[in-house]
């Protein structure tokens, strides 16, 4: 268009401009059409086949195309005609074709390198659903901790167990393992440390059964086991007692784990198909039952299951079922216990003490439902109800002019494990504009053998608040005398069972000294439960026991039967045992 040289020739600009304006189209349509295949090409990936850019991908090649015929057919018309240099019509006629041929060899070039990688992304991607879906079936399968069956493959493999033992009229054994005190060891070491324990364990039960026999991980610390292929019980249970020992054996050998030493036990529970269940969800209930019996029979051991255990579970289902609609229906009330001096008999505090009025049974005592609420998890709904129902009591007690004492309240190793438990009781206690050192709460040897580093952390803080801490019931459980040097004890309670005991026992009355001896000596104060008779008061204030409560003073009695008896006593200036005497709550 306009002139130059080309290959050593001097070409003048072209003119003609019907010519002109035919080449001009060709570049134009040209360039619209190099944007929008540029365009196209950035957005191949992303792009769906007819999308807006494809269809005017489609027009503008289509118009270059047709641009370029015009003009190769108007320079073809006038080759023959009068144009000067003919051979530049030439020229430009094979830079059209040139252009032509490149850009469609250019367009075709990458066409086809775009369709080689989608090729080669596609079989990548083949590949990788290919070990995601391996992945997935194994983690549907098998516990990624310890390579285990998990719940799902043992459920199916128990099934299959099943068939072919009622098709073969054999005997199948379903062992479910919980570990003992896992938690506490799991606690002090660390969770990795922990899981490192857990594949241990799966390892020596690995190495324990026989090679086909099934054993998997049902989640946490608990573990089951397949035995298959008995032709009678007695076999069954020779097996199955060989290697429910093994299991016990090699499961309660130390552990050492990154130079540490750890322990754990099993608790086992055994059930027997056809007898104990005929589908495996039964056969797996019935062993999950026996093993709970195990651990209530002192742990470390294997129990088989029994029509017995299966009524008891039935009524603990029941008790559950009713304790859920007794939370609902504020069926729940305390009865107060009075705590007094053995010097002098005067009034040294309250324990509250709570109990349940059954719409049917009538009242029950904790000691029958407590365990159900710890397994259904409703002891921390019903210990809240506790502390603010008596911290409410003794509050109005204190507006009515009346000094009960220090408030005794009893606290369960799940209440005392509740993270917000130091804040709630600093919130109801500041709520009703009460001072800490009204309360003692009172805690079993359970709790402290629980996580001692964050137990001594708690019981740290409840201390520096002004709370008075209790053991109860000291000399029925561990007794560890590092309780007593290595956490903030301020009293012992002798346990009921000492001190009824003192008039059939002999032993029970040096136990019982050597108790307050040891208490006195680190300035811990004493309170004897279950005072009965006047020989066991005085035996106890004799040999330095400060406090006492039973029936010798009264037996607990309701909110307004220990008003009356609280202002008995302050009225009368008599002491606490008179007062009771007076009531008729003691009687002789």
């Amino acid at each position: 268009l306009s002139g130059g040289e080309y290959q050593g020739r001097v070409i003048e600009p072209l003119d003609h401009q019907e010519i002109r304006y035919a080449i001009q189209n060709i570049l134009d349509d040209l360039g619209k059409f190099s944007a929008v295949a540029e365009k196209r090409f950035l957005n191949f990936e992303t792009s769906s086949p007819g999308s807006d850019i494809d269809q005017q991908y489609d027009w503008l090649f289509a118009g270059f195309l047709k641009s370029a015929d015009q003009a190769e057919s108007m320079l073809r018309r006038y080759q023959a005609s009068d144009l000067k240099n003919y051979r530049r019509s030439g020229i430009i006629l094979l830079i059209i074709s040139t252009l032509t041929a490149v850009f469609l060899t250019t367009y075709l070039y990458h066409l086809n390198k775009l369709r080689e990688k989608h090729v080669a992304e596609i079989e990548g991607a083949n590949l990788e659903i290919e070990d995601k879906n391996k992945s997935l079936d194994y983690l549907a399968h098998f516990d990624p901790l310890t390579g285990l069956p998990n719940r799902v493959l043992f459920i199916d493999r128990l099934q299959q167990s099943l068939i072919h033992a009622e098709r073969n009229d054999e005997l199948v054994v379903v062992l479910f393992l919980d570990l003992d005190r896992f938690k506490n060891a799991n606690d002090r070491l660390g969770h990795h440390s922990g899981d490192v324990l857990l594949t241990m364990v799966a390892q020596r039960l690995k190495n324990t059964i026989r090679s086909e026999d099934t054993v998997a991980r049902l989640g946490g610390d608990e573990f089951t086991i397949i035995l298959s292929g008995f032709s009678s019980e007695d076999q069954a249970i020779s097996v199955t007692n060989a290697i429910a020992k093994s299991i016990i054996e090699v499961t309660g050998e130390t552990y050492l784990i990154e130079s540490r030493e750890a322990h754990v036990t099993s608790s086992i529970g055994v059930s027997i198909y056809p007898k104990d269940g005929d589908t495996a969800e039964k056969l797996l209930m019935s062993a999950d039952m026996a093993m709970y019996h195990a651990k209530a029979t002192g742990k470390n051991n294997y129990q088989y299951h029994s029509e017995e255990l299966n009524r008891q579970s039935q009524a603990r289902l029941q008790m559950e079922i009713d304790l859920r609609r007794a939370i609902k229906r504020n069926e729940f009330y305390l009865d107060y216990q009075p705590q007094w001096n053995l010097s002098n008999g005067n009034l040294s505090g309250v324990e509250a003490l709570l109990r349940w009025n059954h719409p049917e049974k009538g009242i029950i005592l904790p000691d029958e439902f407590i365990p159900c609420c710890e397994d259904a998890g409703l002891m921390d709904k019903i210990e809240d109800h506790v502390f603010e129902t008596a911290i409410n009591q003794y509050a109005e007690w204190q507006k009515d002019g009346i000094d009960p004492g220090r408030l005794a309240l009893n606290i369960s190793l799940v209440h005392f494990q509740n993270r917000d438990l130091v804040d709630s009781l600093v919130h109801t206690l500041t709520r009703h504009n009460l001072k800490p050192e009204i309360l003692e709460l009172e805690l079993t040897e359970s709790v402290l053998m629980e996580n001692t580093d964050i137990t001594h952390e708690k019981l740290k803080q409840l201390k520096n608040l002004g709370i008075h801490l209790a053991i109860d019931d000291f000399g029925t459980g561990y007794s560890s005398m590092s309780y007593l040097l290595n956490f903030p004890i301020d009293t012992l309670k002798i346990d009921r069972s000492f001190v009824s005991r003192m008039d059939s026992d002999e032993s029970a009355g040096p136990i019982i000294s050597n108790i307050i001896f040891l208490a006195n000596s680190l300035n811990l104060e004493v309170i004897a439960e279950g005072v009965e008779t006047q020989e066991q008061a005085d035996f106890l204030y004799e040999h330095g026991c400060q406090y006492g409560q039973g029936f010798l003073l009264g037996k607990p009695i309701d909110k307004d039967k220990m008003t009356s008896l609280l202002l008995q006593q302050a009225g009368d200036n008599v002491s606490m045992l008179d007062a009771s005497r007076k009531n008729g709550i003691v009687k002789h």
